[in-house]
């Protein structure tokens, strides 16, 4: 009996332990079961903060995308204005002319130097009557040296301005020179691009590759350089050209001071309602940079005349 007894207690002290022992297992399920919640809820935090987060960068990507265009907008709109400024002040200056190399007296005024320069269009350039062409202002510029400081005149009307310009080549085997009154900015942008041109062999090569120049001729006193240009058919490739063409433009001008008189086929429509009949024509981007050219150079379609 008394081993009975000892192998039922040893069996109640069992299966106490044991329900222990499942007590112990459920309450580690639960806290198991709690951890796999609290884990699926900071997932789900961290998943919606990665997705702020990406959020967040799309939203600045597109803020910098739009400071960028809109500094671009800036950037265009700076340069087109600055352009049109330039265009403005050379324009306003195109009834000017200076003269170099004409002497100077001691204590010269205005009066002496609109009478000296009237003697040189006399003595040098064989005008018959001077004295009749108007002037709206004439002085000298610069600061007084060893050399005669040179004279600005401007003209009353452009026409007599031409008829001084025409007659330069009489000057040729003299010291005497006239120059046309061109800004400072635009003398300093096409000598820019005349140095990077020539320090550039591969572009040098590509500049001869515009057009051809056909010859030259002299007419009414003046030089020329007849010009013949063939524009690619393809848009990206016109744009190139052309801004290729105004470099090589800069470059005759501003070197051997000469007028140019340029034709051939442009291979676009400067006017949809003048320059065509029929079909849908488009305006093509490189228009704009013909367009330029046209308005640097103060030229004109003489078929429009």
């Amino acid at each position: 009996m008394r081993k009975l007894d000892s192998i039922e207690q040893k069996m109640e002290n069992f299966s106490s332990k044991l329900g222990e022992m499942e007590n112990s297992v459920r309450a580690l399920r639960r806290e198991l079961n709690s951890s796999k919640v609290a884990q699926a809820e900071l997932d789900k935090t961290v998943k919606d903060l990665k997705e702020s987060v990406d959020f967040g960068h799309g939203r600045i990507d597109q803020v910098e995308l739009k400071a960028f265009k809109h500094d671009s907008a800036l950037k265009e709109a700076k340069e087109a204005l600055e352009k049109k400024y330039l265009y403005l002040e050379a324009y306003s200056r195109r009834e000017n002319l200076k003269f170099a190399g004409i002497p100077e007296s001691e204590g010269e005024s205005q009066e002496d130097t609109r009478r000296t320069l009237v003697e040189f269009l006399s003595n040098q350039l064989g005008f018959h009557h001077p004295e009749e062409i108007e002037f709206q202002r004439i002085h000298r510029i610069g600061k007084k040296g060893d050399r005669p400081r040179m004279i600005i005149a401007r003209f009353l009307r452009y026409a007599d301005r031409e008829r001084v310009m025409k007659n330069a080549f009489k000057l040729k085997e003299t010291d005497f020179k006239i120059f046309e009154d061109l800004p400072k900015e635009l003398f300093s942008l096409r000598k820019k691009w005349i140095l990077y041109s020539y320090k550039k062999p591969t572009v040098r090569k590509k500049l001869k590759t515009i057009g051809s120049v056909s010859g030259k001729a002299q007419l009414q006193g003046s030089d020329y350089i007849l010009g013949n240009v063939y524009a690619p058919n393809k848009i990206k490739e016109q744009c190139n050209f052309f801004v290729e063409l105004q470099q090589k433009l800069d470059d005759f001008i501003t070197i051997q001071d000469q007028r140019i008189i340029i034709g051939g086929d442009f291979n676009v429509i400067m006017d949809q309602n003048l320059d065509c009949a029929g079909g849908l024509p488009k305006e093509k981007e490189s228009v704009k940079f013909l367009n330029d050219i046209c308005l640097n150079y103060d030229l004109i379609d003489i078929w429009k005349l």
